[in-house]
């Protein structure tokens, strides 16, 4: 069984605090044969996620790690977009030329709301639909090309 992990944070992240190098080690000791570092990524300023990224230090880190496992770990680069449907320009521009492997995209903000924040006083069921709305929106737009 080959296994693989395409949806992992570092302190490269606002939500985590893991070292890639820390992780990679976990992953190997774990039987992970193959990692994707899919950090947070926004160009919406209203986002949490926004103004976090060090693209030199993140590229970085993910060349010391390909020489540091070499053959015990493949490690690709790539990133969690932040409703990505929403600002497919911006993220265009702003990933041009990046040595991407992966992209993911996210829904953690509904009306450009933090979700947390927008579910307080909702109704589960419209909330609910909202939020999946959102999310149609993300999978049905066009892929954002790097």
């Amino acid at each position: 069984m080959y296994l693989t992990d395409y949806h992992h944070h570092t302190d490269n992240s606002f939500d985590s605090q893991a070292s890639m190098k820390s992780v990679c080690e976990e992953a190997i000791k774990k039987g992970i044969h193959e990692i994707c570092f899919t950090e947070h990524f926004s160009v919406n300023p209203n986002a949490v996620t926004y103004g976090h990224m060090d693209f030199k230090r993140y590229f970085s880190q993910i060349e010391e790690c390909k020489e540091l496992f070499d053959n015990r770990l493949k490690i690709k680069a790539g990133l969690e977009l932040c409703e990505p449907h929403l600002l497919r320009e911006k993220y265009s521009e702003q990933l041009a030329g990046l040595a991407l492997d992966f992209i993911l995209g996210s829904v953690h903000n509904v009306e450009n709301q933090d979700i947390r924040s927008y579910m307080v006083d909702k109704e589960p069921v419209a909330l609910y639909k909202r939020y999946f709305e959102e999310m149609y929106q993300l999978v049905s737009y066009e892929t954002i090309r790097c």
